[in-house]
């Protein structure tokens, strides 16, 4: 008997090990298998992403009527500011390899990107089709901030959101019009000009619009090489008693088109080999009353001051050229000195060619060119040569001062010195620049 107890025992500790080796097994069947290294295994870990976020990947091509533009465009008064702009996509580096591709696979993207746009200044902007865009500028005129935003989603992988901005300044003239009542006073009467070939009252009527200068935009670039502030009345080097309007708030008269010709001069000068940062400008706009306060200087200040002066329409400037920032024409001749001829090598060198250009274009931006061995703005030293260049378009005058400082206008300029593909004719005489009874000449 005890031996059968002793043999159901041991089956009973063999029974209950197997069971236990059984239950290992079961547990150890259960077991996920191991999971694969490297990227696999980061992938597996990682949560399903969304569309990235590509911001800047929206650049803007943008083409506008302005005759020139900077940092800031000036809209022509009385027109419309009329531009293209269209979208094109451009991928940051760290774009996904798949959104890459479906861009590169997918040519008309661009016209799908949806523009919105606002105006931070007034005016009416109006999308007319295929890019095309119309601004109205406000009836007040001021500066105005045209805002873009295209955005864009693509496919790609878990797909992508392009976006982008950009912007355009304007500068807006004011109506003559719509002027405070302080302001068109302190800026003084046209004069009535009779019609003739020298003064034709096409050009020499009040402007329409003038442009307002602000503390805050007059360091506002309308060109590569030139600033707002640079056509204003150049308070920096007049006193105390010269007339107010010389302090802000200033309006002022300005042709688009002389400040691409100057830019074509500083283009000329380049070609030459003459590097300039910008040009001397001694004045840009006079207003009316400005004008005859300055012609009533003593000594040198307004000797050569003119009544029915372009400066008071906004198309003219004097400039010199001063890459040492002395404040003195630079010796362009080469002579040692620094004098009228410096002035005249300008003259016949480069404005010449920029006039030619013109008259050939029909651009706009013919007019006359007169050099002084000295100026004649008050209160501003030191003494320089200069230049006179304008875009009164009407009559390509030359002229320049003589040993006796009296202005001379140069008939045989032209004779001397034709545009190319032009026959030289027989030179004319040098005349001393008329006046007539009750009519004063312009410079």
């Amino acid at each position: 008997m005890k031996k059968v107890w002793l043999v159901l025992n041991l089956l009973l500790m063999t029974a209950l090990i197997a069971a236990g080796a059984a239950v290992v097994l079961l547990l150890r069947g259960a077991e996920l298998p191991s999971l694969p290294t490297g990227s696999q295994s980061e992938a597996l870990a990682a949560p399903q992403r969304g569309p990235v976020d590509l911001p800047d990947a929206v650049r803007f091509r943008i083409k506008t009527n302005a005759v020139v533009a900077g940092e800031a465009t000036l809209v022509k008064g009385g027109e419309k500011f009329l531009f293209t702009l269209r979208p094109t996509l451009d991928l940051p580096g760290n774009a996904p390899t798949s959104v890459r591709a479906y861009v590169d696979t997918h040519p008309d993207l661009e016209e799908k990107v949806e523009m919105a746009w606002k105006s931070d200044g007034g005016g009416t902007l109006q999308h007319v089709g295929e890019g095309r865009y119309e601004f109205t500028p406000p009836e007040f005129g001021g500066d105005v901030r045209l805002a873009f935003r295209g955005t864009l989603k693509v496919g790609g992988g878990a797909g992508a959101n392009l976006s982008g901005e950009t912007a355009i300044r304007l500068v807006c003239p004011v109506p003559w019009e719509k002027l405070p009542a302080e302001v068109s006073k302190r800026i003084g009467n046209y004069p009535h000009v009779k019609d003739s070939f020298q003064t034709p009252a096409s050009f020499y009527k009040r402007p329409s619009h003038l442009y307002h200068i602000t503390p805050e935009n007059e360091g506002w670039r309308i060109s590569p090489h030139f600033r707002l502030g640079d056509f204003d009345l150049h308070f920096d080097y007049t006193t105390p008693e010269s007339p107010a309007i010389n302090q802000f708030p200033q309006y002022i008269a300005l042709y688009p088109e002389l400040v691409a010709k100057l830019e074509q001069i500083i283009d000329g000068l380049a070609e030459k080999g003459i590097e300039v940062e910008t040009l001397g400008l001694l004045a840009g706009f006079r207003s009316p009353a400005y004008n005859e306060w300055k012609k009533k200087q003593g000594g040198v200040g307004g000797k050569y001051t003119k009544g029915y002066s372009t400066h008071m329409y906004g198309a003219a400037a004097d400039f010199f050229v001063d890459r040492d920032g002395d404040g003195v024409m630079d010796d362009m001749n080469g002579d040692g000195v620094s004098d009228q001829k410096d002035a005249m090598w300008i003259r016949d060198r480069i404005v010449d060619a920029v006039d030619c250009q013109a008259k050939d274009e029909k651009n706009g931006l013919a007019g006359a060119c007169g050099t002084y061995g000295e100026h004649d703005v008050p209160d501003r030293l030191p003494q320089t040569p200069n230049l006179h260049v304008d875009v009164r378009g009407y009559h390509q005058a030359r002229w320049f001062i003589n040993s006796k400082d009296v202005m001379v206008t140069d008939g045989a300029h032209w004779e001397k010195h034709p545009c190319p593909g032009e026959e030289p004719k027989k030179p004319a005489a040098a005349q001393v620049a008329p006046v007539k009874t009750g009519q004063e000449s312009s410079e």
